[in-house]
């Protein structure tokens, strides 16, 4: 503040040191500094040249508050070029700052510190005074009024469009992450001046999988982030480029954004759940002052939950019906799974004019190994033939458990005699293997029948049925002969 260069010299001012004070850019010090003046303690100054337009803006009305007349009996300045500082009454005399000067300065400072070498910084607009009713300036009046009708023509505009676009209940209809990013794209109009958004999301944020509701990140982010979605200019880029999420801004940024820019980074979570965060680059910095890219990224925020808890709830009802057409014992489908796959695959072989395979079987004696052995041991009896027959497919057959001791294979596709004949040898080998080395006082044996053809558009599921049950029954009356 004492340097010989300072700015009042130029013109000839003099600053004493106790015309310095020092405030911390918020309210208390402007408020300090007008009840000291309306107290009397300091006369009241001629200007007070404030470091930011919040401080001008506070000292300003508290001056007023207690009859200090602005700007008749001090006249106040600030700087930011604060949209706030144009719609105070008084407006507030300030300066649009030269930021961008100020920081290509200081990186040739340290340029020079670190090679030795001068450099000074290209030709960069400068900060620029903005006069207005403050300091007594009434030619800032004008500028007061194009500011607010550049504001009503942009930033209003933009916020009708987000009030109007219904993009909560846009989100909401998207059942996927990928149906999610395109509605997001759906939306980037709404967007004033936005250059680059990018939406980046912890690995594996929804967390489908776990089954502790209460185990999620609600501190930091995965170590490895994922960048999932780029709009730039109106146009998106579905993405997955992972980086490390200490980079904050991805190295893939460089693809899409030439040059040093500002960034706002907001959080992407819902109550304490983190889900990542979004990146937003505007073309020009006070583009920004609407805050519609923040409701913007809100509704992202609730849209990401609502897909997770949907994601959630259908994979807990998708286990819960699975659940119920799985026999408990063996792990294959039960009587139910049998009724609501193989109507399905028979309609298929009827349309597609293939051939519709269905194996019926029978696990023998089972009754005997009940009454001599136990149930426990006719249980396990049960799971070998279960495996037997649901491990000998190859054509992506279906195993089901549809009584007691009776099985069914069901399948559509190409069936030769010769593949057929591979499952019954299949078949009767695992059992002769498991017998040969159970240990068990019985044997487990299968009695099999099949049909396979191609169904017409006449033939029913239940004909099918019938001819493998009855050569199965045939099968099964050769076998008990053979064993006695």
């Amino acid at each position: 503040m004492k340097a010989t260069n300072a700015p009042w010299k130029k013109h000839g001012l003099e600053v004493k040191d106790s015309n310095i004070v020092y405030g911390d850019f918020w309210k208390p010090a402007a408020q300090r500094l007008a009840k000291e003046i309306s107290g009397r303690k300091r006369p009241i100054p001629d200007a007070v040249v404030c470091a930011n337009d919040v401080m001008a803006m506070n000292l300003c009305n508290e001056l007023i508050s207690v009859g200090i007349k602005v700007p008749e009996q001090v006249k106040i300045t600030g700087y930011d070029g604060a949209r706030e500082a144009f719609d105070n009454i008084p407006s507030i005399s300030t300066v649009f700052p030269e930021n961008t000067h100020l920081g290509a300065s200081a990186v040739c400072r340290l340029h020079e510190m670190i090679t030795g070498e001068k450099t000074e910084p290209v030709d960069i607009t400068k900060g620029s005074l903005i006069l207005a009713q403050s300091c007594g300036c009434s030619e800032g009046l004008s500028f007061l009024v194009r500011h607010r009708e550049y504001y009503n023509k942009n930033v209003e505009r933009y916020e009708r469009f987000y009030r109007k676009s219904g993009m909560m209940e846009g989100l909401m209809q998207a059942e996927s992450l990928e149906a999610l990013l395109h509605k997001i794209e759906e939306y980037s109009y709404v967007l004033n001046g936005i250059e680059t958004y990018m939406l980046c999301l912890c690995r594996n944020w929804d967390d489908v999988e776990n089954n502790d509701d209460d185990d999620y990140i609600r501190v930091g982010y995965t170590p490895t982030m994922e960048m999932r979605m780029v709009i730039r200019d109106g146009t998106a880029e579905l993405v997955s480029h992972e980086y490390i999420s200490s980079d904050i801004i991805p190295p893939a940024m460089e693809e899409y954004s030439d040059g040093p820019a500002v960034y706002f980074i907001l959080p992407v979570h819902f109550m304490d759940r983190c889900f990542g965060y979004s990146l937003f680059r505007f073309r020009d910095i006070r583009l920004s002052i609407s805050m519609v890219f923040a409701h913007w990224n809100r509704n992202i925020n609730i849209a990401l939950e609502f897909l997770r808890v949907r994601t959630k709830l259908m994979s807990i009802n998708q286990r819960i019906s699975m659940s119920s057409i799985r026999d408990t014992l063996t792990g294959v489908y039960n009587r139910k799974g049998f009724n609501r796959f193989s109507e399905s695959l028979f309609k298929k072989a009827q349309t597609e004019k293939k051939n519709f395979f269905i194996m019926m079987a029978d696990l023998d004696l089972l009754k005997s190994i009940n009454d001599n052995f136990g149930h426990i041991e006719g249980d396990n009896a049960i799971i070998v033939a279960a495996n037997a027959l649901n491990t000998c497919c190859k054509n992506s057959e279906i195993c089901c458990r549809i009584g007691g001791d009776e099985y069914a294979v069901i399948g559509v596709g190409d069936y030769s005699d010769e593949l057929i004949s591979d499952y019954f040898k299949y078949i009767e080998d695992y059992c002769e293997r498991y017998n040969a080395t159970s240990g068990k006082g019985y044997k487990v044996g299968v009695s099999v029948g099949f049909y396979c053809d191609v169904p017409t558009s006449m033939d029913k599921i239940s004909t099918f049925i019938t001819i493998a049950d009855e050569r199965m029954y045939d099968n099964k009356i050769s076998r008990k002969k053979n064993r006695q």
